[in-house]
């Protein structure tokens, strides 16, 4: 056995008479090359297992060898585990009878010529055996023909037919995962080096939720060139050694539109509205926002609305003069909007629609801005105060507008000595706020303040009743005067509180002792009535009812407030007397003061007539002269 040598050189061997060098180098497996350029196989016929099992050769060059007389090449490169190539295109096997197991188990590459066929015997020990296929080169640099010869009897087909000539490889595969990224399958295809390959296009295949196709990663320690690009054509460099890759779709998130209530508009007779904004970043021609109110209920539409982007569009949108009740069903409920994305990936040909997400700010959820007004029973003996109520904030101006109410008529805040005059913001104010006295005109504006304004955007406002009281005159300090005719007046202050003018002014009315009086005047702070009867001498019960219009209650009823006195009234300078019984002596001393009074005034009318008569007189006689 030839197993111990390493070397050998048999480059001086005169070969040109051997006919049968059958295992010649036999079981020489130490040795790792072989020069064999100087044989002369001319009349060799039998090269049977002449290299067999030469385990260390890493290449045999037998390019120069004459084949014509061969008969015998059984096992000839049998047990060479590490020949991977073979140029057999100077071999003619015309002659051959024996190729059984003929190659060598790790072949990949071997090249013939029209001389050299070979019969399907010789592929016994093939350890590749799956894919043959046409090559450029038996070297390092080769590319390989698509569709590939096939397995070894495709191979030996082809190598025993007529036309044998060609390169043939067996070359490494790269096993190449396509991995989609959607939560799909994966698969794997084969492709041996040296070929092309054309990428798959995700079209077809779904997308990630929320996602549209970005870019295909090819990830390999295979050398390759071109882009790895859907439909797009790659080449692996030829090779006997297989590789590993992966095919990665990546995909991109679609950006989240960002939607915001910007503005609440309100204002008195007006429905309050609201000003919706959305921005999207990245958007594309295209493009389809949709935004629309989660707020539902009983006769509450929620709004709904889509934009399709175009180009030169910034991202941001917005939609004017939303009905408030759309978005929130009432002031201080909480309002619920969101926003997606949608768009047609170009490559996939799916539609895309973001999924809405509070933490990327396509879902809005808050109250709008608004104001309380709650309504306080101060000042007032009984009844109940009228019902807080909400109404939007105007974010522009910060004033909330609210119609007071009346004072229920049934149970409605009452007070024994006055009428409500109005509202105020000032606990103890004797007069009402601006705006806030006139029951014909109950609309209001409330301004909201960082005193009173939580973060939330919500105003607390509390109104005070202002009550008009004080209304009945003080009968204790108006002065009596008698009259001639034996009747009364009194006359006193106008009280502050009691209003002489307007479409209902207040009323007083005066009695004595049951009895009307005519009546009364008002001129300058001063009120004035005189009793309709002569009024006698002495304590009489006098009684001053004040009518007031209740005009900030419902149905404006007239409230009456009361206050009597008992005074002594003075006589007149002449003491009134009835005209029938009572003293003599007064009827006639009446009767005299009648009658002196009666004669002195017929005197002084004659005297003035007589002067009259003598002024004409003298006028007439200078006008004859």
């Amino acid at each position: 056995s030839c197993s111990g040598l390493k070397t050998l050189d048999v480059t001086h061997f005169n070969t040109a008479k051997v006919t049968n060098i059958s295992y010649m180098f036999a079981f020489c497996s130490g040795l790792s090359k072989l020069d064999t350029s100087s044989f002369d196989t001319a009349n060799i016929t039998d090269m049977s297992s002449m290299f067999g099992s030469c385990s260390g050769l890493k290449t045999l060059d037998v390019t120069h060898f004459n084949t014509t007389k061969v008969t015998n090449m059984r096992s000839m490169f049998s047990g060479c585990f590490k020949i991977t190539a073979l140029d057999l295109f100077s071999f003619d096997t015309t002659k051959v009878t024996d190729m059984d197991s003929m190659l060598p188990r790790n072949l990949q590459a071997f090249r013939l010529s029209h001389r050299t066929r070979i019969e399907h015997t010789a592929y016994k020990e093939l350890r590749y055996t799956e894919k043959w296929f046409r090559a450029s080169s038996i070297g390092s640099d080769f590319t390989v023909e698509i569709p590939a010869i096939g397995g070894v009897t495709a191979l030996a087909g082809v190598t025993r037919g007529t036309s044998p000539e060609g390169i043939y490889r067996a070359p490494g595969f790269v096993s190449l995962e396509i991995d989609w990224g959607n939560g799909g399958l994966k698969s794997t295809v084969k492709i041996p080096t040296g070929s092309s390959y054309t990428l798959p296009s995700p079209a077809g295949h779904a997308n990630p939720a929320g996602k549209v196709f970005s870019k295909l990663k090819l990830t390999t320690d295979a050398p390759y060139t071109g882009t790895p690009v859907p439909n797009g054509t790659i080449a692996f460099a030829g090779s006997d050694n297989n590789w590993t890759a992966t095919l990665t779709a990546e995909w991109e998130a679609l950006s989240q539109p960002i939607v915001t209530v910007s503005t609440v508009h309100t204002g008195p007779g007006k429905e309050p509205s609201v000003d919706i904004r959305t921005k999207a970043i990245g958007q594309t021609t295209g493009d389809r926002l949709h935004v629309w109110s989660q707020t539902s209920g009983k006769d509450i539409k929620a709004w709904d609305a889509t934009h399709e982007c175009a180009a030169g569009d910034d991202g941001t949108q917005k939609w004017m003069g939303i009905p408030a009740s759309q978005i929130s069903p009432a002031p201080g409920s909480r309002y619920e909007l969101r926003a997606t994305l949608s768009r047609i990936d170009p490559v996939t040909g799916n539609t895309i629609t973001t999924a809405p997400d509070a933490e990327a700010g396509s879902i809005s959820t808050g109250v709008l801005p608004y104001t309380t007004v709650t309504y306080s029973n101060d000042g007032a003996a009984s009844g109940t105060a009228p019902s807080s109520s909400d109404a939007y904030t105007d974010t522009a101006s910060l004033k909330a507008w609210f119609t007071l109410p009346l004072l229920n008529a049934d149970n409605g805040l009452t007070r024994a000595d006055g009428v409500l005059d109005g509202w105020t913001r000032t606990p103890g104010a004797v007069a009402p706020d601006h705006g806030m006295g006139d029951p014909d005109d109950r609309t209001i504006a409330v301004s909201a303040a960082t005193t009173n304004t939580d973060t939330a955007g919500h105003t607390a406002v509390t109104l005070y009743p202002v009550w008009r009281t004080g209304l009945t005159p003080d009968l204790n300090t108006a002065a009596i005067t008698p009259n001639l005719d034996a009747t009364i007046s009194m006359e006193g202050a106008t009280p502050p509180a009691f209003r002489t003018t307007g479409t209902r002014p207040d009323i007083l009315r005066v009695t004595n002792d049951g009895q009307d009086w005519n009546p009364v005047s008002y001129e300058n702070g001063t009120w004035r009535a005189t009793s309709r009867q002569p009024v006698s001498a002495g304590l009489h019960t006098i009684t001053a009812t004040v009518t007031a219009p209740d005009v900030w209650r419902e149905g404006r009823p007239d409230a009456t407030f009361t206050t009597t006195i008992i005074r002594k009234t003075p006589a007149t300078s002449h003491e009134a007397l009835p005209m029938t019984g009572g003293n003599p002596q007064h009827i006639a001393l009446w009767l005299a003061t009648a009658l002196t009074t009666t004669l002195l005034l017929s005197t002084a009318t004659t005297k003035l007539r007589n002067q009259n008569i003598k002024s004409d007189t003298r006028k007439q006689t200078r006008k004859r002269i």
